[in-house]
């Protein structure tokens, strides 16, 4: 079932949980952070297999972003085009929450430009133990 607001879908760790934080603020401002790291190549909308790539590579760059901004709320957001519908992970804010929206900025300003150790053995391991094709 899809989220009304983000759009995700599925139980994957990737629907409409993160659109409210754990204090149960409801987030709707946010910013787009990226699919991936800026210095790594991402899957392409259109690609073959594009939804399932799409879907492990933001699951791991929002892994490697909590990791580096912990007071971040971070989830990937699907976005609809004329081509079809592409992921990014985004970081949300509340000017109720500087901490959080301290992180979200931080984060669109500082993101990294290459997947940390951690993200890439995720990256293997959901991709079933081969070697990434675009890490």
């Amino acid at each position: 079932m899809f989220c009304e607001w983000c759009g995700s879908l599925g139980n994957d760790g990737l629907d409409c949980e993160h659109c409210i934080d754990n204090k149960g603020v409801n987030m709707r401002d946010y910013l787009e952070i990226g699919p991936s790291p800026a210095g790594e190549n991402c899957a392409q909308l259109g690609s073959p297999d594009y939804d399932r790539k799409s879907r492990i590579e933001c699951k791991a760059y929002m892994h490697q972003l909590e990791r580096l901004f912990p007071d971040g709320v971070f989830t990937v957001k699907t976005f609809n085009h004329d081509y079809g519908s592409y992921r990014e992970v985004v970081a949300y804010f509340d000017d109720s929450d500087s901490p959080m929206t301290n992180a979200a900025f931080a984060a669109e300003a500082n993101s990294p430009e290459f997947w940390d150790e951690a993200a890439t053995e995720e990256l293997i391991e959901l991709f079933g133990g081969g070697v990434h094709e675009y890490a």
